[in-house]
């Protein structure tokens, strides 16, 4: 009794309500109600049934029985359709008289295939004479221009601009320079400091003379012609005084002592004209074998760029897009 009495508490709201809905319903008719016997149906649809309507208004005449009501003609239908309204929700609204921005420019750079960094090398290097970093010319390097190119890193905002260079460098004469021309062999360095020589050049047969009085880093390689050879060219070949002499000069070094007693003046100018720089040039420049594919460049500045612990060094092209990066 006590639980009959709890439910009637807690329900007896809803029970009285019911109880007054049937007793309306039983004094306007109840079942007999024209109301409740009258008006339209709807068969039930696809594919139980056709879904068309029957039955009449309780008002007015009988309806058309085989008219359809606009209703979906299956689920699959419902949900497409739907889907197409959610979709709706997420994609964005063009905006009214907005200009897009288009722009042919690639992301990337079209050098980055060409060009890149070839480990730290000496970017750690705490003396601004021996800071340098390498770039080397990528497989699709060929007749890749320098021009605008620039290099930058976290320790500076300065980007820096990769000089132009002169090809075939003589001593005493003032060099021309252009853009330096890189090719999938180049082997290209890049030296925070200033020419030992006054200018940025291209490697040759000769310039391990330059080597001798002044100081690159990394070092010049000493592969010049070997004298030896370069005396069989000349009249006094078979001086044999003078091929003693001339076999104890290494390569790459320009003779600045005293000349023995016993070589004749043709030796002495042999080694003085030709045994140098400028004079190894004037022998060889024509050669095929003249060059190597190494530039040595020069930023001609006074303090580091490149930190020495930890920087990211950028190599752009000159619409500032990167090349390369070298991190560390």
């Amino acid at each position: 009794m006590d639980i009959i009495k709890g439910l009637f508490k807690e329900f007896g709201w809803f029970i009285g309500g019911m109880v007054a809905l049937a007793l309306l319903w039983y004094a306007t008719g109840g079942y007999q109600s024209p109301t409740a016997r009258g008006g339209q149906f709807i068969k039930p649809l696809a594919p139980l049934d056709s879904g068309t309507v029957y039955g009449s208004y309780r008002e007015g005449g009988p309806v058309e029985t085989k008219t359809k009501l606009d209703v979906p003609e299956s689920p699959l239908t419902f949900i497409k359709d739907a889907s197409t309204l959610v979709k709706g929700f997420f994609i964005p609204v063009p905006e009214k008289n907005v200009e897009k921005k288009t722009t042919d420019e690639p992301a990337v750079s079209l050098l980055t295939q060409k060009l890149s960094f070839d480990g730290i090398a000496g970017a750690k290097k705490s003396n601004v004479h021996e800071e340098y970093i390498r770039i080397v010319g990528g497989s699709r390097a060929d007749q890749t221009s320098l021009r605008g190119i620039t290099l930058s890193g976290k320790k500076t905002d300065t980007a820096y601009t990769i000089p132009f260079a002169t090809e075939v460098l003589k001593l005493g004469e003032t060099p021309k320079t252009a853009p330096v021309i890189a090719s999938k062999d180049s082997r290209i360095i890049v030296s925070s400091g200033r020419s030992p020589v006054g200018a940025s050049f291209r490697v040759n047969m000769c310039t391990g003379y330059l080597g001798q009085f002044q100081t690159f880093t990394p070092a010049l390689k000493k592969e010049c012609p070997d004298p030896l050879v370069e005396l069989s060219k000349t009249e006094i070949a078979k001086e044999l005084a003078c091929i003693d002499f001339v076999a104890t000069i290494p390569r790459c070094e320009v003779y600045n002592k005293s000349f023995p007693t016993n070589i004749s003046n043709a030796c002495k100018a042999f080694v003085t004209e030709k045994l140098s720089y400028n004079g190894c040039v004037l022998a060889h420049e024509k050669d095929t074998d003249f060059f190597t594919h190494e530039w040595r460049l020069f930023l001609n500045q006074s303090n580091e760029l490149w930190d020495n612990k930890t920087d990211i060094i950028r190599l752009s092209d000159d619409k500032g897009r990167t090349i390369d990066a070298l991190a560390y």
